[in-house]
């Protein structure tokens, strides 16, 4: 590497050097006319006349990609034999500068990176360019902290010249998809990539390490670790869709990069804070708590829908100390002191008919409370109210009503038709439930022709309202879903594609029908 400081390329003389990687320089350039600063990547790549042709084509796309979250490139050049591009100034650095190795980023602003990095990305692969190097170190900070996606096509410019460094490829295969190390980059493989990056926020590490061909055979064949052996708090919907992003064959992934990031904020949605009536746990007891709502099996009698799950209850009530009474101390505090026989012998034995004593004046005091407030008690609880379907109830202070919502956790098989084309097809409902708010897994049968299977998000009413909106990645458009829990327990209603722009609006040209789905 030369230092090209105090050069001129074009209008700009090089102030600096900002960075270097595998197969280029970025030097601070200033105009010589204007003033204004600009970024100017230099390749180290020398081209043929072969060579040139194509990196004309490439350069003349990149110009023309204009986008809030992508750098754009002013200008290209060749001086001599050497290529450059010009390109606009982020002033607040990459992201793999901004956190250190081994950060964690906290869930909402990696769905706020991600949302603006999949914008660009899919502006870039409506257009027909595929980025090929998303990684942090190509995701810069903007003026206003804004995120803004370089590099795009500079990979490609280098590859498809006689040169290729070795340095920057090795630091770039972690984030490469399985197809791309094949030559057969495609959209989803800036998928993959970014999928790979959102790993790397989540956990604080990339999936896949060793040697460079251990990398790339990781990538080809080994599923990525778990993320809840790295973080057993990870939500289970979020896992999976960045699992899904990750898939080995392209096909397999989400049909769109802004469906991927779709889905990952809808997933997310699922992390909404706990009712305050439920206890802050210890660490080890978190560990033996798994939800908000108990499973179907031990969910309460309707009667008992006001009194919070009796686990949860027993945790926040009562201290360990308290599970045993210590009657020797009230034995000592209650009962006069008296001279000690002179064996150790006779001292336990005469405790005894004082402990059974107190015991039993406690058994007959509370019988007695009993008898005096069964009456109140009585009128209190007894002859509950029937309900229709099981509620799950969101405990309140007292004086003020607590909400209700219908319970419907569990699985549920059914089905639904597709009007637009009148096809039908078998599905699969998988539903969890804190109190109005769902999460699941809708399954269609993979011998259909419909597509659509998928995670999703939803809510249900206290007038047994459902609706839930499905993010599949089979499919380029979310799915609406609305129905009513119907008095036998079973689910019905209809669905619809949705616009991208708005999940509450139906797209008349894609997807539409019925559904219903019972429990078995």
């Amino acid at each position: 590497m030369s230092d090209r400081v105090g050069q001129q390329l074009g209008n700009y003389r090089l102030i600096r050097l900002l960075g270097y990687g595998g197969f280029a320089e970025v030097y601070l350039g200033e105009h010589i006319y204007l003033k204004n600063l600009a970024a100017i990547k230099i390749l180290y790549t020398r081209l043929s006349k072969e060579d040139l042709e194509s990196f004309l084509v490439e350069g003349r796309t990149l110009v023309n990609l204009i986008h809030p979250h992508i750098v754009r490139v002013l200008e290209f050049g060749v001086e001599g034999d050497i290529p450059y591009l010009v390109m606009d100034y982020a002033p607040n650095g990459s992201l793999r500068q901004r956190y250190d190795k081994g950060a964690i980023l906290p869930l909402p602003l990696i769905i706020s990176y991600v949302r603006q990095v999949a914008e660009a990305l899919q502006y870039a692969h409506n257009e027909k360019v595929i980025h090929r190097d998303v990684k942090p170190g190509n995701m810069l900070l903007g003026r206003q902290n804004e995120l803004l996606l370089s590099d795009f096509g500079t990979a490609v410019v280098a590859q498809s010249s006689r040169y290729q460094g070795s340095q920057d490829m090795a630091g770039t295969v972690a984030y490469m998809a399985p197809e791309q190390i094949q030559a057969h980059p495609r959209p989803a493989s800036d998928q993959y990539s970014l999928g790979i990056v959102v790993y790397e926020w989540l956990s604080g590490d990339r999936p896949f390490h060793g040697s460079f061909t251990e990398v790339i055979a990781k990538h080809a064949f080994a599923p990525p670790p778990p993320l809840r052996e790295r973080i057993p708090s990870i939500l289970p919907a979020v896992e999976q869709v960045v699992l899904t992003a990750l898939e080995k064959d392209p096909s397999r992934r989400f049909a769109s990069v802004s469906a991927f990031a779709l889905a990952l904020e809808q997933a997310s949605r699922s992390a909404q804070s706990y009712p305050s009536y439920f206890p802050s746990f210890s660490p080890d007891e978190s560990r033996l708590s798994t939800a908000i709502m108990p499973p179907a099996q031990s969910l309460q009698p309707p009667g008992d829908v006001l009194t919070p799950p009796p686990q949860l209850r027993q945790i926040s009530d009562l201290s360990p100390s308290s599970h045993r009474v210590d009657l020797s101390s009230l034995a000592r505090t209650r009962i006069p002191a008296t001279p000690a026989p002179p064996q150790q012998t006779n001292r336990r034995s005469s405790r005894r008919p004082l402990v059974v004593g107190l015991l039993l004046l406690l058994v007959a005091g509370l019988v007695i409370v009993g008898l005096v407030f069964s009456p109140l008690l009585h009128n209190l609880f007894g002859n509950p109210a029937p309900s229709p379907t099981p509620t799950t109830g969101v405990s309140s202070s007292p004086g003020i009503t607590p909400t209700l919502y219908p319970n419907i956790a569990g699985f549920y098989s059914g089905s639904l038709l597709n009007t637009l084309v009148n096809q039908s097809s078998s599905i699969t409902l998988t539903i969890d439930q804190n109190q109005g708010s769902i999460t699941g897994q809708l399954t269609i049968d993979p011998q259909s022709t419909l597509k659509g299977t998928g995670p999703f998000t939803g809510s249900i009413d206290r007038n047994n309202t459902i609706q839930f909106l499905v993010v599949s990645p089979d499919t380029t458009n979310p799915i609406l879903f609305k129905g009513i829990l119907q008095s036998d327990g079973s689910l019905s209603g209809s669905y619809c594609s949705v616009q991208l722009a708005d999940h509450t609006q139906c797209d008349t040209t894609m997807g539409r029908g019925n559904w219903n789905a019972n429990r078995p």
